[in-house]
């Protein structure tokens, strides 16, 4: 309650007086009021402190009249009572004497530090249930996901190391099977821990991040065919795939383009499939490829990758790309033409002789005649003939030699129309890179601004100023060609034969017309531009192939059919006309990736990524492909080798994924003989010389992986394969002695996996038994057995020793347990030993192997325990003898032994373990 207030009702005349212990009461009273118990009213509490309490009444007093002070001052007075000093005693208590600022707020602060730590809390509850719950899922989602064929991968181990077939092993009901164990020996069978993965997963989502597919037009439902995915389809590109490896190993080149092409044919013939295999003819074409001309292995590779845009390999292959993409499209162009005439023989009117001009006229007459009248009032009709629609279909045929025939049979013709066309043509068909000299090309320009330069499209014949500009390369500023140009295909013919690369003719830059320079201007156009209705999926493919954009095509054809995209890639790199990615950081991520103005293509995780539909099933032919990654090794510098790097990364990869050793690997008799595996027989192609490098490079690093992993069942097999024995029984004496390490003692050891299903090294149900069976397999081959340091073959035979005291412990043969235990020579079990030979022995434990050190505790305690059952057998014996009493002091002797043992390494162990010897020590 505020200090300031007085309730006058409770004052007695000349009794009322301020208590020495005033300010204290008013004090406690004051700390009292902030404990009452909140209202149950509705309304709620009021919370205000003193300060506000006395700030309100403050306020209050002031509105109060001035007289009834007066009149309350006189009637205090009457009574007895002395109103100021009365005042002046109150405001000289000081409520707070015990408690400083810091302290008044105190309910204030922890009651915003109270809610501000609940709702940490609450923060993270939630978190950590939400880390459990995705926890959950993910190992659910492991359980339902992941499975392996257990049991056939336990017969490769036993065919591997000579063991007897799980089928033969005879059964048994023996309690001695049975142990439950999380050790660390488990293999933890997990995907391949590098950063960049070549292969790529198996999950559903995208394989590239940049990859999108192709989008639909609005109210179109259904786009075009897709390839579907087949073992039949795959094993057509399989069978070229490694024919193709079979000829790169005899060094003979492949007619890798025309083979893919076979295939493509015999997939289907929907629009799709047609333009993927126009792709191959393209690529044909460009390389030069034929079933009479193979093309050696990497031919362009040094034009293409290895050297600057200036030199002449480059300016040759830009040369032999503009050249080849021509002829596809005049033998295309030419191949409708034929097709025409064919579905029309009444209205082409052919003839009885096929030549080229009887077929150009036939095409003619379907295009532009009707009823033997040309119905094109712009064209110009010679000789009842259109001559510039005549020589330019001709020429667009590719029919060169053709046309300048026709020209020069016709000369006066074109002499009476003013022309000199003739001489400009016989120049540009002669000429090799079909340009002209100076003074022709001054000369026709001059006949083209004089006559056509201002085409009139309703008077000007439209094939005369489409010739003239093509072969004088008159204005080529303004590349139009109206009345021409009916198809992409005549647009891209039209602009390749505008393009001069590398001619030394060319003397002014606005003359300049180069590849480069027709590769923006469709890279700007896009797909959208050659293909609006997105009816033609493989459309835009065929142009970046033909424009030498080989990586863009390659990256576009993905996002609608996988399949021709990855063989696409593999031919081109094959020629040498695709570049791979330099930065292997970025593996993941990208499929194409734009470098100093040049595309680069993920040529490693592509083909990877495409075995994942397979390698499961059929590993060898994973390896296959994967082998080809190495085509890049020849690159400069670094990249080379980065290549080179990643094959050998992805077929680790692969080993470590399929767990197919023995296909992939090879393996070994038991008489010590190698069975070659898959990359073993083709080692020059990745870039091996020898068995020892290969062993080195691939089977002793999947190994050494799969031992970082965990996965000691594969690093097991694998270090086998590599010939690396004593790595061997290193890794199985670590797991041997992990096992018996977390055993509980008493129950006999038959490690089986959280999920109950045997370990795969386990192919006996007893680690310990593969263990014995490696042994047998190299003491029965001296090469073998001398590759194994004797200090492993020791800690093995100790810690088979420690597993056959063990397994009579848990049988309860205590006196056995006692006899292999002091054939073990690690503890001093000779009750007549004196201390010295016990301190000798203990002294010797730092040499122990590790293994085999961390489970000697455990035999003091099994030693102990069976002193211990001994000694109550002999007292629950009915028979006293001294035999009896023999044996009972031969078992202090015993124990006596263990503890001085203990005593001296007691810092060595746990602490529990000690105090357990000292209980039984009790016993006995």
């Amino acid at each position: 309650m505020p200090a300031a207030v007085i309730d006058t009702t409770t004052a007695t005349s000349n009794s009322f007086k301020l208590d020495p212990s005033a300010s204290v009461l008013l004090s406690e009273l004051g700390e009292s009021s902030r404990n009452l118990p909140n209202s149950s009213s509705a309304l709620g509490a009021i919370q205000l402190g003193l300060n506000e309490i006395s700030k309100r009444a403050h306020q209050l007093r002031k509105d109060l009249p001035v007289d009834n002070n007066t009149k309350a001052h006189y009637l205090l007075a009457g009574s007895g009572v002395d109103a100021e000093n009365i005042k002046s005693e109150l405001q000289s208590i000081n409520l707070y004497q015990h408690a400083d600022s810091s302290e008044r707020s105190t309910s204030e602060i922890d009651i915003d530090s109270y809610l501000r730590s609940r709702k940490e809390d609450s923060i993270i509850l939630s978190i950590e249930d939400s880390i459990r719950s995705t926890s959950l899922d993910f190992d659910n989602f492991i359980n339902q996901t992941v499975s392996f064929d257990w049991k056939t991968r336990k017969e490769q181990i036993c065919q591997s190391f000579g063991l007897s077939s799980i089928k033969n092993r005879p059964t048994t009901n023996d309690k001695s099977t049975q142990f439950n164990s999380t050790s660390s020996i488990i293999p933890k069978w997990t995907k391949g821990s590098l950063g960049r993965s070549v292969l790529g997963t198996y999950s559903t989502t995208e394989d590239f991040t940049d990859v999108e597919a192709p989008q639909l037009l609005p109210g179109q439902i259904v786009g075009p065919k897709l390839p579907v995915y087949s073992q039949e389809n795959a094993h057509k590109y399989i069978s070229i795939i490694q024919d193709l490896n079979k000829y790169r190993q005899i060094s003979k080149p492949y007619p890798i383009s025309q083979q893919f092409h076979e295939v493509s044919k015999s997939l289907g013939s929907d629009i799709r499939s047609v333009q993927m295999q126009d792709v191959w003819n393209i690529i044909k074409e460009i390389t030069g490829e034929s079933l009479n001309e193979f093309i050696p292995e990497r031919k362009y590779a040094h034009g293409y990758l290895n050297s600057g845009e200036t030199s002449p390999e480059s300016s040759n292959l830009r040369r032999r790309i503009i050249h080849g993409t021509k002829r596809f499209l005049e033998k295309q162009f030419l191949a409708q033409i034929e097709n025409n005439i064919s579905r029309n023989p009444i209205e082409a009117q052919l003839g009885g002789v096929p030549s080229v001009y009887n077929k150009i006229r036939a095409a003619l007459n379907l295009k532009f005649s009707e009823n033997g009248k040309w119905v094109h009032p712009t064209l110009e009709i010679v000789n009842n003939v259109p001559i510039w629609a005549l020589i330019y279909f001709m020429i667009r045929s590719g029919c060169l030699k053709d046309a300048l025939e026709f020209t020069i049979a016709n000369r006066e013709a074109f002499e009476k129309l003013g022309s000199s066309f003739p001489i400009y043509l016989k120049a540009y068909v002669e000429s090799p890179s079909h340009t002209l000299t100076n003074n022709l090309l001054d000369s026709i320009r001059k006949e083209f601004n004089e006559q056509l330069r201002f085409f009139d499209e309703s008077n000007s014949d439209p094939y005369k100023y489409a010739l003239f500009k093509i072969i004088g390369r008159c204005e080529l500023l303004k590349k139009t060609f109206p009345g021409v140009v009916e198809t992409t295909e005549d647009w891209l013919w039209i602009h390749f034969s505008l393009i001069s690369e590398g001619s030394d003719e060319i003397s002014t830059v606005f003359d300049k017309y180069t590849l480069k320079d027709l590769q923006a201007t469709i890279t700007k156009f896009g797909p959208d531009y050659f293909d609006p209705e997105r009816k033609s999926p493989g459309l835009y493919t065929q142009v970046l192939v033909m424009s030498g954009l080989f990586e863009k095509a390659v990256y576009y054809a993905y996002k609608f059919s996988k399949i021709d995209a990855v063989h696409f890639a593999i031919a081109l790199t094959y020629h040498g006309l695709l570049r791979p990615f330099s930065q292997t950081t970025k593996l993941h991520t990208h499929l194409l990736e734009t470098v100093s103005e040049k595309d680069e293509l993920n040529f490693a995780r592509l083909v990877g990524t495409f075995t994942k539909e397979f390698r499961r099933t059929s590993s060898v032919d994973a390896v296959e492909y994967l082998v080809l990654i190495c085509l890049n090794k020849d690159l400069n510098g670094d990249k080379g080798k980065e290549q080179l790097n990643l094959c050998h990364e992805a077929l680790k990869e692969l080993v470590l994924d399929t767990r197919d050793f023995s296909k992939i690997l090879g393996d070994i008799r038991m008489d010590g003989t190698r069975i070659s595996g898959a990359i073993e027989q083709r080692l020059s192609l990745i870039a091996l010389d020898s068995l020892d490098q290969y062993l080195q490079v691939i089977a002793e690093q999947a190994a050494t992986r799969a031992e970082e992993e965990g996965r000691i069942a594969d690093a097991v097999l694998l270090y086998q394969l590599s010939e690396d024995f004593d790595t061997v029984i290193t890794i199985i004496n670590k797991s041997l002695g992990e096992l018996l390490s977390v055993s509980q003692l008493g129950q006999p050891l038959t490690p089986v996996s959280i999920d109950g299903t045997p370990l795969i090294t386990n192919t006996t149900e007893d680690p310990a038994q593969l263990a014995r069976h490696i042994m047998t397999v190299y003491r029965g081959n001296i090469g073998m057995f001398h590759k194994v340091k004797p200090k492993n073959r020791d800690t093995c035979a100790k810690l088979l020793g420690i597993v056959d005291a063990w397994n009579s412990f848990a049988k309860g043969a205590v006196e056995q347990c006692l006899k292999e235990v002091n054939e073990l020579n690690i503890l001093m079990l000779d009750p007549s030993a004196d201390v010295g030979m016990v301190r000798t022995r203990a002294q010797q434990f730092p040499t122990l192997h590790q293994s085999v050190a961390r489970n000697v505790p455990t035999l003091l305690v099994m030693v102990m325990r069976c002193c211990t059952l001994i000694c109550e057998q002999l007292n629950t014996s009915f028979y006293h003898n001294e035999g009896r009493h023999a044996q009972m002091i031969e078992m202090q002797g015993i124990s006596r032994n263990c503890m001085i043992y203990a005593g001296m390494i007691q810092y060595k162990m746990p602490h529990e373990v000690f105090m357990e010897l000292t209980r039984l020590e009790i016993k006995i």
